[in-house]
């Protein structure tokens, strides 16, 4: 047996061709040879009511699928449809995107598990007599095929099913015996033939646990109440082979390209905490060696080449569709539809203004920065350039200060330092965030900006508000900043000591603007 690898050893290199354009949040569901299968949320932003669209990889247009709750496709340019209300079908051929669909009708009412080429894969269970059944349904040109599958037991239930090649599916199903213990099964469906070619007694496993298939291993996702495991094994009556930890990551993809088995755990951009399952990993199940081909996954589906599609993305190019193809090596990644959306934290956004006069604001300036995710942590600080005073120094992590979570970080400033008025002149705003799923490197930006307002002949230190002069009878000059009170209509002040010996004079006046600067000037006698 090969032992679960420790973590990736090796980074795939990345190509890119011309890149279609694709929706942010697309999900790729099918490939053909001409193009893909993907589905997005819609008009209400929500994925209750998705859009699915085909995508030609061919001429790059995509065709927008009319509204239904689910199209599948699987090892070719056809994908099906379910109406609504009835057991029947409707087919396209997306390598005619204009053509109408053909109409196919299937008896009963059983369950689309999967479809491979242009055959349906259906299934029926009768709960009172326990039975189940399998079948194969394909539009020829002039009839119907409905074939049963041989070779499963009688009470098969089946669990799921996926399309494994144009001619192969892998269907789990369960079992229960005597004694009535469940026991589960992965199964590999000849399509030509509608037979069981092979069947492998597994461990328990949830109904949208993966499964992958090559032409030397098998490979599928096990789970033990919240925990999930990624085994695989030769194909035959072989052991297992080995197996890798998923933790509670029930959803990982799996998919072959080559000798390479791809795992990866979607939810990248929703994790608050580093996980190595994020990234899609390469494994040879024979030596045990790993390589890192994506940052991040969101969906994955096998294409009629060999190659797997993978919505995800790279630090390095962003997030979109990327092709993963057997090379006789390391799998070659290459980045074939982009969403225009960075995988890294990147400030997409910022509204803060050059010059911020407060006089004419109310004393009030808004700002905003936009990141990438939402999901990050960091500090905001504005820092006066002449003084080095820092006027706002404010920490935010996503769960607490961004609206919903939307990479909006929003700073309303009052022209406040603590309680006083911020002084006139440069600043520079400096953003450090790193992201909370660990992707990427962390984020700094600066920039900016001047405060000004009108001259006043009573402020001198050049705050905006006035200032009133004090000795003390050991000679002592003070300045009193005064300001109102965010709290209250009062009127408060902060003492600031100018400088002492001031008992050597025996007149002190107030002489106007002698120096030439916007505050009046003081003579003193002595």
């Amino acid at each position: 047996a090969v032992a679960a690898p420790a973590g990736p050893a090796a980074t795939a290199t990345t190509t890119t061709t011309n890149a279609i354009s694709i929706p942010g949040l697309t999900h790729v569901v099918g490939a053909g040879p001409s193009g893909f299968l993907s589905y997005g949320p819609g008009a209400n932003g929500s994925f209750s009511e998705p859009i699915y669209r085909w995508t030609s990889t061919v001429d790059g247009t995509t065709t927008t699928l009319p509204a239904q709750s689910a199209y599948y496709g699987g090892f070719s340019d056809v994908v099906v449809t379910k109406e609504p209300t009835r057991a029947t079908y409707r087919v396209y051929d997306m390598s005619q995107p204009g053509s109408a669909y053909l109409p196919l009708s299937v008896s009963g009412s059983p369950t689309l598990r999967a479809v491979v080429g242009s055959t349906l894969v259906v299934s029926t269970w009768d709960e009172t007599s326990s039975a189940g059944e399998l079948r194969l349904v394909t539009r020829n040109a002039h009839d119907v095929s409905d074939r049963p599958v041989t070779g499963l037991p009688a009470n098969a239930r089946v669990l799921s099913s996926k399309a494994a090649s144009a001619s192969t599916a892998l269907v789990r199903y369960s079992t229960r015996d005597a004694e009535s213990v469940v026991h589960h099964h992965l199964a590999v469906v000849d399509v030509p033939s509608a037979s069981i070619t092979e069947d492998r007694e597994i461990g328990n496993a949830i109904y949208s646990g993966d499964t992958a298939l090559s032409a030397s291993h098998l490979a599928w996702v096990e789970t033990a109440g919240t925990t999930a495991t990624l085994r695989y094994a030769e194909r035959g009556a072989g052991t297992t082979a080995g197996s890798i930890p998923l933790e509670n990551r029930t959803g990982t993809r799996l998919a072959f390209v080559g000798r390479w088995l791809t795992y990866a755990s979607p939810g990248a951009d929703m994790a608050t905490a580093p996980n190595a399952l994020h990234a899609l990993t390469a494994l040879d199940p024979t030596t045990g060696a790993t390589v890192k081909l994506l940052d991040t996954v969101l969906s994955s589906v096998a294409a009629p080449d060999g190659s797997v599609l993978v919505r995800g993305g790279t630090v390095a190019q962003g997030e979109g569709v990327y092709r993963i193809s057997d090379t006789g090596g390391v799998p070659s990644v290459t980045l074939v539809a982009s969403t225009g959306r960075p995988t890294a934290l990147k400030l997409l956004a910022k509204t803060v203004p050059d010059t911020v006069e407060f006089d004419l604001t109310d004393g009030r300036a808004s700002m905003e920065w936009q990141l990438s995710r939402g999901l990050a942590s960091g500090t905001l600080t504005v820092r006066h350039v002449r003084t080095g005073t820092t006027v706002i120094d404010r920490p935010f992590d996503s769960s607490l200060n961004w609206p919903g979570g939307s990479g909006f970080l929003e700073v309303e400033w009052d022209d406040r330092t603590g309680s006083a008025h911020a002084p006139n002149g440069e600043y520079v705003w400096e953003l450090n965030a790193t992201p909370k799923n660990g992707i990427g490197p962390a984020l700094k930006e600066t920039g900016t900006l001047t405060v000004v307002r009108e001259p006043n002949a009573h402020d001198f230190n050049d705050n905006g508000s006035p200032d009133l002069l004090a000795l003390d009878a050991d000679g002592v000059l003070w300045r009193d900043d005064v300001f109102h009170s965010r709290w209250s209509d009062g009127i408060n002040g902060y003492r600031t000591k100018v400088g002492a010996g001031f008992q050597a004079y025996d007149l002190i006046e107030a002489a106007g603007d002698l120096a030439g600067g916007t505050a009046g000037d003081f003579v003193a006698r002595d």
